[in-house]
């Protein structure tokens, strides 16, 4: 239409039964201005189309060439309910020993939830499955959130629950172990009693037994070592025709300076008294090792395997024990066998020989061990698969 300014044209809003929105005139080449949007009951307002069948969009920055009828789309709206999320367990007790799990969330609706611990030290929770791994004994938070979504809104957005875990053993694992005592996967403990009763889960998660516990004047010094509940059998110290079997191996050379059996013998020699060292110096001193020629120490290497401690606090140290370990877990023995008969482990026999890690000085090819029926000491063939190995460990 003509104006005495020149061209300019009407710019008409057909609202489809929403809220009047008033014509605009625009001049000639000029762009309208978007007005505030209509608006229809229970309807969501979804913009202005340049057809009435609704298929074509239109842009405000179009330049205005002639008369124009606006049409605006609408979308019914969603019914708004009311959700709702809870737990029907607000407590939760588990131990570090425990697999993941999850406590169920009771929820109405369809808004995403996300799940926080307040403690990571004690257990984290993914943040959308809401499954909890236990990582430490103490106390955690955890707590579920949630969003309001197109059709649902919460009054109550949180729901949570207290988690408290708890050590395996009745002694945490950072004090102090005493001989008999049963050691658990998270480094925890529990004295030996008479009456003592362990549960399922603590038979299945124990993984030895305090066998010396001493001071830096006692034979073994300042040390507390636990003896496996896993024993190998049928394993040579090294097999015949390996550099191990022939050699002299300076560093695991065991001499008895004194006495006559293991309750009172004294040995002097680098590792004599401390074999944790013994496999890393046996690697040393031979260039041919692999598992399958040195089969006792290819089973410590796999203790933690064998014994089920892959991926807990005890999977690692494990090692065969020196020659005056072994005199000590000897002494020891009763003692240890009433712990370890309150659990699944194998018993220490009394009428076997137990085998060390350390060499005898009267021939290249022989190592000590001790027969723990009387405590007798002897130096037997490495390559001989008699006799048994037990596994040791620092706690």
């Amino acid at each position: 239409m003509g104006t005495s300014g020149g061209t300019s044209y009407t710019v008409t809003f057909e609202t489809n039964g929403g809220s009047a929105v008033d014509p605009q005139t625009v001049a000639d080449g000029e762009t309208a201005k978007k007005p505030e949007a209509p608006k229809k009951g229970d309807y969501k307002f979804g913009g202005w189309y340049s057809d009435s069948g609704l298929t074509t969009p239109f842009s405000f920055d179009t330049a205005i060439t002639a008369d124009i009828t606006l049409y605006a789309k609408w979308t019914e709206k969603a019914v708004i309910q009311a959700g709702s999320i809870s737990y029907a367990t607000t407590s939760v007790s588990k131990t570090t020993a425990e697999a993941a799990f999850t406590n169920t969330l009771t929820k109405t609706g369809d808004g995403t939830v996300t799940y926080t611990s307040s403690d990571e030290a004690v257990a984290t929770v993914h943040v959308s499955s809401g499954q909890v791994t236990i990582k430490g004994a103490g106390t955690a938070t955890i707590t579920a959130k949630v969003e309001d979504s197109d059709t649902y809104t919460y009054a109550t957005k949180t729901a949570s629950y207290t988690l408290t875990v708890t050590y395996i053993g009745s002694k945490a694992p950072s004090e102090a172990k005493a001989l008999g005592d049963i050691v658990f996967t998270d480094g925890s403990a529990t004295p030996y009693s008479a009456d003592l009763t362990l549960t399922a889960e603590q038979k299945a998660a124990a993984v030895a037994v305090i066998f010396y516990a001493g001071s830096a004047s006692d034979k073994l010094g300042a040390k507390t070592l636990g003896v496996g509940l896993v024993q190998g059998s049928n394993l040579e110290w090294a097999k015949t025709g390996t550099t191990g079997c022939n050699t002299s191996i300076a560093t695991l050379l065991a001499t008895k300076t004194s006495g006559s059996n293991a309750g009172n013998a004294v040995f002097s020699g680098t590792l004599a008294n401390d074999g944790s060292e013994s496999l890393t110096k046996l690697k040393e001193a031979v260039s041919d090792y692999s598992e399958a020629d040195y089969p006792a120490w290819a089973w410590i290497e796999g203790y933690a395997a064998t014994a089920n401690l892959t991926g807990t606090s005890c999977e690692s140290g494990w090692y065969i024990p020196s020659i005056g370990e072994v005199c000590v877990l000897w002494n020891a023995t009763a003692t240890v066998n009433n712990s370890i008969n309150k659990t699944s482990g194998t018993r220490i026999a009394t009428n076997k020989w137990y085998r060390s890690s350390n060499q005898a000085t009267t021939a290249n090819n022989s190592q000590w061990y001790v027969g723990f029926g009387t405590g007798d000491l002897g130096e037997y063939d490495k390559n001989s698969t008699n006799d048994l190995f037990c596994a040791v460990r620092a706690f």
